[in-house]
C-alpha cells in the first residue's frame, strides 16, 4: 500500500508542475540559430507579426529558460537545462528523467533562415515559408509543405515533407526511400534546374516525400 499512496502523490506532482514560459520581441536578423539541446520537440510556425514569439513548456516547473542574443545579422536561441540529477539516488533519477522535458513553439516572421542543431529531438515545421537547415543525431522531422530550400542532415529517424518545383538529392544508406510512393535504393536525385534546392543526407532515416503541394 506504501507503493500505491507514493505513486499517487508523484502522478499530482507530475500534472500540476507544467510551466509556459514565453517571450516576444522585434529582432532585425535574417538568420536565426537553434540549439536543440534540451530539448525534446520544437514547433516552428510562421508568424503574422514582425514579432518572434517563443513559447516553452516545462513539465518541471523549473527545468529550462529562454535565451536569446542577437549578433552578426544572426539571432541565437538556446534553452538552458537547468536540472541536476543525482546519480546517486535511482529512484530520485528515474522521476527526474521522466520530469525533466521541455518542449518549445516558435513563431517566425516569413523569409528567415533557420538552422537548428541537436542531438535527439523532433521536429515539425507547419509550412514555415523560410529556408531551413536541420542538424541533427536522431529524430522525426515532419516538415508538411516546404516552399524554400531545405537542408536536412541526421544519422537515423523519419523525414517526412511535401515539396513543389525544388531540387531534390535524398541520401540514405540503410534507410528508406518513398519518393510519391515509389521506392528507391540509397540515393534519390530528380533532373529538374529549378531555384531552390531539398537536401536530406543520412544514414538510417526513412525519408517520405510528397512532390506536389497539397492544397
Amino acid at each position: 500500500m506504501k507503493y500505491y499512496f507514493l505513486f499517487f502523490l508523484i502522478i499530482p506532482t507530475l500534472f500540476f508542475s507544467q510551466k509556459k514560459a514565453s517571450k516576444s520581441f522585434e529582432f532585425f536578423a535574417d538568420k536565426i540559430e537553434i540549439n536543440a539541446e534540451g530539448l525534446d520537440n520544437i514547433t516552428i510556425e510562421n508568424s503574422e507579426s514582425a514579432l518572434i514569439e517563443i513559447f516553452l513548456l516545462n513539465i518541471n516547473s523549473n527545468s529550462h529558460d529562454i535565451h536569446t542574443n542577437e549578433k552578426n545579422e544572426t539571432l541565437t536561441l538556446s534553452f538552458e537545462n537547468k536540472m541536476v540529477v543525482d546519480k546517486e539516488e535511482v529512484f530520485r533519477k528515474f522521476i527526474t528523467k521522466r520530469i525533466d522535458r521541455a518542449s518549445v513553439l516558435i513563431k517566425i516572421p516569413k523569409g528567415k533562415t533557420i538552422s537548428i542543431f541537436g542531438k535527439t529531438v523532433g521536429i515539425v515545421s507547419k509550412s514555415y515559408q523560410g529556408n531551413l537547415n536541420i542538424y541533427i543525431d536522431k529524430g522525426n522531422i515532419y516538415l508538411n509543405n516546404v516552399f524554400a530550400n531545405a537542408e536536412i542532415k541526421l544519422f537515423s529517424g523519419n523525414v517526412k515533407a511535401t515539396l513543389d518545383k525544388q531540387n531534390i538529392e535524398v541520401k540514405s544508406n540503410k534507410g528508406t526511400i518513398l519518393i510519391d510512393k515509389k521506392s528507391f535504393s540509397k540515393k534519390y536525385k530528380n533532373d529538374k534546374k529549378e531555384p531552390i534546392n531539398f537536401v536530406v543526407n543520412s544514414i538510417n532515416a526513412n525519408v517520405v516525400l510528397t512532390t506536389q503541394k497539397t492544397q
